[in-house]
Formats: structure tokens, C-alpha cells, sequence
């Protein structure tokens, strides 16, 4: 049994194993009880290789260089788009069993690490499921580990950033109202309260789904006379970009039931193009149309209201799927 110290290197440890010890010695690193083969009392580092340039298609005889290292960076050359890698060539050929390489995706494009290429020969790579792996994140990663008995890379781990890791939501639940106007081209959208997220995308392209609720109060200029039905529209931001608008009616006092009726509107899993990394805002902005009323602005006009707080008929959320 052999205690090294931790400042010593690596080496001297396989040099130990080479020449001092048997087949069932125990090798310590930082402790004087080791219980395994190699038992290290401390961190192991694993010095990076820098960054391996790939193109956009088909990369399937990866070298990476002398010495290989075990973590190395995805950059992207040439034009933008979808990378494969389909080979990687290990240390030695067919000849070395238990190498560790880190991949990680640095690009803003999908890396597709590609089940048993043909061709590839001993640089093939096994994906779990026997389907292509796909880092579809930036800064997503993937561990292999090189079994010279099969002769191929395993995946150990992975992280391909699936979508819904990154879910950012709001839920109003104060008191929002906005006032129609007959002039709806020169009535500005105003901010929905609470409709407003803030957040890094690990993404390209974010989905947004909003809905909303409320009612109308009819009532025109204080004298008991209700407008004709009432236009709601919907504005989504991203920043100070319009990524949509949509519209929806605001129905007004019902005069069989002698109640008011609630108004409904949203997006569904709308899709945003957005920067990974990137501190982005999404928002939604809305005004009202009528055809009985004063100018903008004008407290004495229809108000539509939404107060989840006190109002059965009023809900409002924003969620965004990354």
C-alpha cells in the first residue's frame, strides 16, 4: 500500500502501478486506508484541449490532437447550421479502454452525436436508444468513454437541454383596467400589469403562452347608457419588438340576462426567436376600441377590467416554455 501525497502527479502513480506493485495493489492519493484500486482523497482536475473547430454536415474522423485532452469545446466554422459527429478517433486505435472525453456545446446550433455511422469503424459512437443524440442548447454537454472491448464511444451522461428546464411564469392577480377609445389609431397599448418576464433563454426560440379574462364596465360619460360591443387588442413584445397582436370582443351589458359577460383572449405556444444567453423581456400590451365614447384618453369611457383579486369572471398569466 502507498500513500502519495496530493501535490504529486498523476504520473508517478501509473509509474508506481507499472513497477512496484502487483495486480491487486491499492493506490492512495491523499489517505492512507485506500479501499479501492485507485482511492483519491481530493479533487481530480481534467485539463482542457481548447475547442474543436466543426464545420456545419458530417464531421466522422474527429482527431483531437497530440496530447488528447479530456474536455474540449464545440466553435463552429463556416456557414451556420446543424453539426454531426459521426467519429471520433480514440488516443490509440482499438487499443485503449476507459478514455473520458467532454464535449460542450458553445454554438448557438444543434449538435447531433450520431448512432453508429457506418463507415466510422472503431470511431463510432453507441447513443442510448440507438437514436441520434441531439444538444440542442447552447452550452449543453456530453460525457463518452471509450470500451476497446466493443470498440466504440458510450455516452455516459448528457444534458441536451431539453425545453421546459427553463420555465418562466407570472400569474396577475391585481387589479388591471384600461379605458376604449374611438380613436384606436392614436391610442397607444398600454402595459398589462403583471404581464411582464424577465429571464436569460438557454433557447434560440422561446414558445409564449398568455391568457386572459375580464369584463367590461359599459357604462358611457356617467349617463347610464351602455356602448355597442366593445374590441380588445393584444399586443406581444419581445423588448420593444411586436411579435403579435390578436383581438378579441369585449362584450357589453347583456340586456336578456341583465348581467355582464366575460371577455377571453391569449396565445397558444407562440414561437420567439430570442438570443441563448441573452437577458430578454416578453411582455404583453393591450387597448380598447369603442364605438360610443370620447377620445383618448378618457376616464368616462367603457373600462376593461381585469381583478382576479375580486372579480369571478378575471384571470391573467404569461408563461414561457424554454
Amino acid at each position: 500500500m502507498l500513500k502519495i501525497k496530493p501535490s504529486k502527479q498523476l504520473q508517478i502513480v501509473l509509474i508506481s502501478l507499472v513497477f512496484t506493485f502487483t495486480i491487486n495493489a491499492q493506490v492512495g492519493i491523499g489517505n492512507d486506508n485506500p479501499i479501492t484500486t485507485l482511492d483519491v482523497n481530493g479533487a481530480i482536475g481534467l485539463r482542457e484541449g481548447g475547442t474543436l473547430d466543426l464545420a456545419t454536415g458530417n464531421n466522422d474522423n474527429i482527431n483531437l490532437g497530440t496530447p488528447a485532452y479530456s474536455v474540449y469545446r464545440i466553435v463552429q466554422t463556416g456557414a451556420a447550421g446543424t453539426i454531426n459527429i459521426g467519429g471520433i478517433a480514440p488516443i490509440v486505435n482499438n487499443s485503449v479502454n476507459g478514455q473520458i472525453l467532454i464535449l460542450q456545446n458553445t454554438t448557438t446550433q444543434a449538435v447531433v452525436i450520431q448512432h453508429e455511422v457506418p463507415g466510422n469503424g472503431a470511431r463510432r459512437i453507441q447513443v442510448p436508444g440507438g437514436q441520434d443524440l441531439i444538444l440542442s442548447g447552447q452550452y449543453s454537454t456530453v460525457t463518452l468513454m471509450y470500451n476497446d472491448i466493443q470498440n466504440r464511444w458510450i455516452i455516459v451522461s448528457h444534458d441536451q437541454n431539453d425545453y421546459g428546464k427553463n420555465i418562466q411564469s407570472v400569474v396577475g392577480s391585481n387589479l388591471s383596467t384600461i379605458y376604449a377609445t374611438i380613436d384606436p389609431a392614436n391610442t397607444p397599448y398600454i402595459l398589462m400589469t403583471d404581464m411582464t418576464l424577465t429571464f436569460t433563454p438557454k433557447h434560440s426560440t422561446v414558445y409564449v403562452n398568455f391568457s386572459a379574462s375580464g369584463y367590461v364596465n359599459s357604462i358611457i360619460n356617467n349617463t347610464g347608457l351602455t356602448t355597442r360591443p366593445t374590441l380588445i387588442n393584444f399586443e406581444l413584445r419581445n423588448g420593444t419588438n411586436t411579435e403579435a397582436t390578436t383581438i378579441t370582443l369585449g362584450t357589453d351589458y347583456d340586456d336578456v340576462t341583465g348581467v355582464l359577460t366575460s371577455w377571453n383572449a391569449g396565445f397558444t405556444m407562440f414561437p420567439i426567436s430570442v438570443t441563448p444567453g441573452a437577458s430578454t423581456t416578453i411582455s404583453i400590451r393591450w387597448r380598447g376600441e369603442t364605438l360610443l365614447g370620447n377620445p383618448y384618453p378618457s376616464t368616462t369611457n367603457p373600462a376593461i377590467i381585469c381583478d382576479p383579486s375580486t372579480d369571478y369572471l378575471s384571470h391573467r398569466n404569461l408563461t414561457i416554455i424554454d
